[in-house]
């Protein structure tokens, strides 16, 4: 195996638009170093999955509501990255996951705090280099500013069973609920409690729907309390309270008799706490907006974007923080104890790619791209750096690029398609390879053998009409790539490289010995490319001498 260098070259950071022959620094933060600290945090991140699903969903609830108390405890202070008290590992991992979704974590912490409040970023290098001194999670100024403040332990303790304690949204009364219980409201659309005291129905869909109209009213009484999802352009990611406004005046005023009809449900009509309630009465808003000509004044899919911020979301952010932790986990577990992501020159290379991944976006702004595994990898490296995140692609991009990690299978497939494409059109040089050599063919890995590039990856766009007309199920299985979620977990010992089997990518071993031939990155030698080489989300195809692709997190 390739040595690790620890000590890497310092990488001079290139003029954006020059497409880059060398190592580089994108932003100062998408280095080999900082890559191997964010492996580093999956690691921690991939140690906190509890096996017993409840017992998994019990923590990351927990933690969630420590995510919320250290926001708090962030907002009106002067902390910057420096002098910002590191969280506790379990507020972290709720943390990052946040940052993947871009658009939405710039709007929540303009929209729930003070709009003139600077956060700081996720202080990954900080992390790493209290790991490394303390040898794990340790910081005991932290954990002091921690515990005074918000009153909970320094370590989330995973077999903690004691009563979930929430605030009725009806009669504002606390109100206890056994664990259990309150985990079975919190991921099931259909499971019901009842507050003891005011006797209103708990479950996902009532609670988010309460959110929603309570946001509603609290415009109506004050336009700087503004409605999830109406202050980020659906385009380039700008903020803008002005036409949060008049957006919100048009659709949610109170002026209008469909709208009033929600925030008038008050504590009786219960059974009208409901999506299906609500979204009939703004259709009806819109339908009247329409015949009098006024519909055409508010931003297109704004409404579809305010009602995402909130559906199954009882918390006050726009996105649900624990399913994206659960699709995020895929990438997580692609990533940790893996020698190819680990080898330095992969993570040089990595870089290079990343930078060029982010050439083909300024192009391609009509396109859904989707990154392989190393481009992905740098992504999220750079994305949980927010600020910067957001300065550097709305300079160079003329645009906050969203990561959505929410797309449906068939989209990545051709967006990965898409992306190959583009990226030998620009760089005259393969997105992934085609190495067939060592696995027994069905047909549609034949066309692709002998098709080579651009034109084997042209054909990805054809492989699913292919695959309907002339595929059985036999030649879907007649492969040592295993597509099943099922089998994703399990390890081929014979096998050290096999990598992505739920994308449909195998390493090789190359010249590059247990990294998989990484010497000669950029041809991305020794992938197998098929139909279904694309992530669970946004991450797809391989590359890199023995790449792979995962589901990347974020949306």
């Amino acid at each position: 195996m390739a040595e690790r260098n620890e000590n890497p070259p310092t990488y001079d950071k290139t003029a954006f638009d020059t497409i880059p022959t060398g190592a580089v620094n994108v932003d100062g933060v998408v280095n080999p170093a900082m890559l191997r600290a964010h492996l580093a945090l999956l690691a921690k991140f991939k140690a906190l999955e509890q096996p017993n699903k409840q017992i998994d969903t019990r923590y990351l609830l927990r933690a969630q509501e420590r995510y919320v108390l250290w926001l708090y405890l962030l907002s009106g202070k002067n902390f910057d990255e420096r002098t910002m008290p590191i969280p506790p590992i379990d507020v972290c991992y709720i943390w990052h996951s946040h940052l993947l979704s871009p658009l939405r974590y710039y709007e929540d912490m303009r929209r729930i705090y003070d709009p003139k409040q600077t956060f700081p970023d996720f202080p990954l290098k900080r992390l790493h280099d209290i790991w490394e001194k303390n040898g794990g999670h340790v910081d005991p100024e932290s954990e002091r500013i921690w515990v005074e403040n918000t009153k909970q332990p320094w370590i989330l303790d995973p077999t903690d069973s004691s009563d979930f304690k929430i605030n009725c949204p009806w009669c504002k009364k606390e109100v206890k609920i056994p664990w259990n219980k309150y985990v079975n409201v919190m991921r099931s659309t259909k499971t019901k409690e009842k507050c003891p005291k005011c006797q209103a129905p708990y479950s996902v869909e009532t609670l988010s729907v309460k959110r929603f109209i309570d946001d509603i009213e609290a415009w109506n009484k004050d336009n700087t309390k503004f409605i999830g999802g109406t202050l980020i352009g659906l385009k380039d990611g700008s903020y803008s309270e002005q036409s949060a406004v008049k957006d919100s005046n048009l659709l949610f005023s109170t002026n209008s008799v469909h709208i009033r009809k929600l925030t008038n449900l008050g504590s009786t009509n219960w059974n009208r706490y409901n999506w299906k309630y609500v979204i009939k009465q703004i259709d009806l808003q819109k339908k009247g907006l329409k015949k009098e000509r006024q519909l055409k004044n508010a931003r297109k899919k704004i409404v579809q974007r305010v009602l995402l911020s909130y559906t199954g979301i009882q918390l006050p952010f726009s996105i649900e923080l624990i399913s994206a932790i659960h699709r995020q986990r895929e990438f997580t577990g692609k990533m940790v104890n893996n020698k190819w992501i680990n080898c330095i020159n992969v993570q040089i290379n990595s870089t290079v790619r990343y930078h060029k991944f982010l050439l083909l976006m300024k192009e391609q702004t009509n396109t859904i791209l989707v990154p392989t595994l190393d481009i992905d990898l740098g992504w999220h490296t750079h994305q949980i750096h927010a600020s910067l995140y957001r300065a550097f692609t709305q300079k160079h991009l003329g645009r906050l690029v969203n990561h959505n990690d929410t797309l449906d299978k068939g989209k990545l497939s051709d967006g990965f398609a898409s992306t190959a494409q583009a990226w030998y059109k620009k760089y005259n040089e393969p997105y992934t390879h085609v190495n067939p050599s060592k696995y027994r063919l069905t047909t549609k890995k034949k066309i692709l053998s002998v098709i080579i590039p651009p034109y084997g990856l042209s054909v990805l766009y054809q492989l699913k009409k292919y695959k309907k007309e002339n595929a059985t199920k036999e030649n879907l299985r007649d492969s040592n790539i295993e597509t099943s979620d099922k089998n994703n977990s399990q390890t081929d010992k014979k096998d050290e490289k096999r990598y992505s089997e739920t994308c449909g990518v195998v390493g090789f071993t190359g010249e590059g010995g247990d990294c998989g031939g990484c010497g000669e990155y950029s041809s991305c030698e020794g992938c197998i490319v098929v139909e279904d080489a694309v992530g669970c989300g946004g991450c797809g195809g391989g590359c890199g001498g023995c790449g792979g692709c995962g589901g990347c997190g974020g949306g």
